[in-house]
């Protein structure tokens, strides 16, 4: 962290420097919430590495304590102390937020600096949950989810996504004396240097990641009840750090010779497989939305009938002529990393270029254009 500890941080650097996956993903919010979620996001961030960072223990037990303290004063209506506080107080005004998640955040930086070993899957889980579950839960009332069920699936994506990270991040956490693997695989203490060998970390980081993927399962039974808007960013986002673990388990599940991580193109692959099933999603949604005011519909003027349809068709155009750019993008970059002539490795960037300029045009062109299909439905539905 280049700011000091009581020094005011921009959150959208925050989030340049500590996480390029979220600032791929975040692009792709509605402007509305954007700001909101990056102020929530730089807010762990900031408090994280404020707390790793720290130069003695005692250093860092005393920003933790002011961290809490910021907490309990925001939700007091007092006046907090650290610059980077006042992201958090104002969603919590404008929000509502628990004041139980940030104080479970909080937590689970405790934990990590007051470091008990993960005895097995039950502490795995609640470990995961405070340090990513509780992000989810927070970040389901900045994106208006009403859904109070799929609060559970954003808690599992969550933790899904802290797994991977933590198999990821097997060989660093353990030169810091951690080791987030259960003991009940390991049966080692990593305190007393008793290193297991890497077949058994292999092993257990291939058990972390089918647990992993039960919980991304799950996760992703939440994503019905996230705003139009709003899903393709958490689509992407996941999908990310799922790749992580494919990563790894092409590797052979070996985490202590290297650090895997997702390249820039496979992250634009990515987001272009998630967009097109995005797509599908909806034209199955919008066939079910016709099916389900079928009977209603019959009663509508010709003209409002003639304006849906025609809604509908130039949302499809919009969306599918988006999709095509996308992977025009894919491709070119594609090309321009593997040119066959030296001459030509140029154009294809400025190529691949424009077709992601015209791909996120298209794509917020689409996204006015589901809103006032879904503002349609919910008129007809009210009338009805």
């Amino acid at each position: 962290m280049h700011e000091t500890f009581d020094q005011i941080a921009d959150e959208q650097q925050v989030i340049a420097v500590h996480s390029k996956s979220f600032a791929l993903a975040s692009k792709l919010l509605p402007r509305e919430v954007r700001s909101d979620v990056c102020k929530l996001y730089a807010w762990c961030r900031w408090c994280d590495n404020a707390v790793d960072e720290a130069p003695s223990y005692a250093a860092a037990k005393s920003r933790l304590n002011t961290l809490r303290s910021d907490v309990e004063c925001i939700y007091d209506n007092r006046d907090v102390e650290l610059p980077a506080s006042k992201w958090l107080a104002d969603l919590v005004l404008r929000y509502d937020l628990p004041k139980q998640l940030p104080l479970d955040l909080l937590l689970g930086m405790e934990s990590d600096l007051d470091f008990q070993p993960v005895k097995n899957v039950a502490d795995l889980e609640l470990y995961c949950y405070r340090v990513a579950g509780v992000v989810g839960l927070m970040m389901c009332r900045l994106l208006g989810v009403k859904d109070e069920l799929a609060y559970e699936n954003a808690n599992r994506l969550g933790i899904a996504m802290q797994m991977t990270n933590i198999a990821r991040d097997v060989a660093e956490d353990w030169d810091r004396g951690r080791c987030y693997l259960p003991q009940s695989w390991l049966d080692v203490d990593p305190s007393a240097d008793d290193r297991p060998t890497d077949e058994l970390v292999s092993e257990s980081v291939e058990r972390l990641l089918k647990l992993a993927e039960r919980n991304y399962k799950i996760g992703y039974r939440g994503y019905s009840a996230l705003p139009s808007g709003t899903r393709i960013a958490i689509r992407v986002a996941a999908a990310v750090y799922r790749e992580i673990g494919t990563e790894i388990e092409k590797s052979g599940f070996n985490v202590m010779q290297k650090r895997h991580f997702v390249s820039t193109p496979k992250k634009f692959m990515l987001a272009g497989r998630q967009l097109l099933e995005e797509f599908s999603n909806r034209i199955r949604g919008r066939l079910l939305k016709s099916t389900n005011y079928g009977s209603f519909q019959t009663e509508l003027t010709t003209f409002s009938k003639a304006t849906t349809m025609n809604t509908d068709f130039h949302f499809s155009a919009i969306f599918g002529l988006s999709m095509t750019l996308v992977m025009a993008t894919v491709l070119f970059a594609l090309m321009a990393m593997n040119p066959k002539m030296e001459s030509y490795s140029v154009m294809p960037w400025v190529y691949s270029g424009g077709c992601a300029l015209g791909a996120t045009a298209l794509w917020f062109w689409a996204q006015n254009i589901s809103r006032k299909i879904d503002a349609m439905a919910d008129a007809n539905a009210n009338d009805k």
